[in-house]
């Protein structure tokens, strides 16, 4: 009878061993669905995040002004020529292109 308890003992500590397992494999499984919603979560507020500040950087553009601008004064995005004189006097060197503060307006 001893022998009995024994292996009844054994098949219920098997039985809670892999009842104890199963629920261990769920809990898994659940803490790593919530962390890539999480990861998803803050992924989405970190573009959200970004959205907001490219929209305070670059203004949203008007059809009357990306018209006005690309028509009328398209000078504003193009450099102007400056004629200078280096002490070889090659073609590459006679043109010279500085940047100025027309091509940095918006």
């Amino acid at each position: 009878m001893v022998y009995d308890n024994d292996d009844e003992e054994e098949n219920v500590s098997k039985g809670s061993n892999i009842k104890r397992k199963k629920r261990d494999k769920e809990l898994d499984d659940l803490e790593r669905v919530a962390k890539e919603a999480e990861a998803h979560d803050k992924e989405a507020r970190d573009g959200q995040v970004t959205l907001i500040i490219q929209k305070t950087l670059f203004l949203p553009w008007s059809m009357e002004r990306i018209l006005n601008e690309a028509i009328n004064n398209l000078s504003i995005h193009w450099s102007d020529s400056v004629v200078a004189f280096d002490l070889e006097n090659t073609s590459e060197s006679q043109l010279d292109f500085p940047i100025t503060l027309k091509a940095f307006l918006f």
